[in-house]
């Protein structure tokens, strides 16, 4: 068994349970952004989802380097990059509000959505070794990606954020057991 792919599933669950207050830490900004306590509450919050997430993503860079898929190695560390990247940019949020306007919100969804297709390309790399599940896996995150990218459909790539965080938890566990 690998302890840190495992570990990684582990963390998976964790954003799973961070992800509703996390929403609703997202709902109270547009209130409370004045707030220094609420403003704190939230940086801190924000920086432990992302340390969580970087432990998360850290299983498919485990699961590429064994299995020598590149591209599964390098959109992970991208994901990680664009994900503290987007942080830092939520964290000024309450601070600076303008920066929530429609052109970075586009932004956000068009970069995630063409990270998110390609990431679900490198995890039918590993239909393969894993199954079914590393292609369902896949095949949520291009529809999800696809849905970011058009902007109007982006609520079916929200929709579909929870399912597909538990498909990768399930493969990070499954590949925790096989390599």
């Amino acid at each position: 068994m690998n302890k840190k792919i495992k570990n990684s599933g582990i963390f998976g669950i964790l954003i799973l349970i961070l992800t509703f207050p996390l929403l609703l830490l997202e709902f109270l900004k547009t209130f409370m952004s004045g707030d220094e306590n609420f403003v704190m509450i939230y940086v801190i919050s924000l920086l432990i989802y992302l340390l969580i997430f970087i432990f998360f993503i850290r299983g498919f860079i485990l699961i590429g380097k064994k299995l020598k898929i590149p591209l599964l190695v390098n959109l992970s560390y991208l994901t990680i990059i664009v994900n503290t990247i987007w942080t830092i940019f939520q964290i000024f949020t309450p601070i600076y509000p303008q920066l929530t306007n429609l052109f970075y919100q586009i932004l956000v969804l068009l970069t995630f959505g063409i990270i998110i297709i390609l990431f679900g390309i490198s995890l039918l790399k590993l239909e393969k070794k894993f199954g079914s599940i590393a292609k369902a896996t896949g095949i949520l995150n291009i529809i999800a990606g696809i849905s970011f990218v058009t902007v109007i459909l982006s609520f079916i790539g929200l929709l579909l954020i929870i399912p597909i965080s538990i498909l990768e938890i399930i493969l990070l566990f499954r590949a925790s057991k096989k390599l």
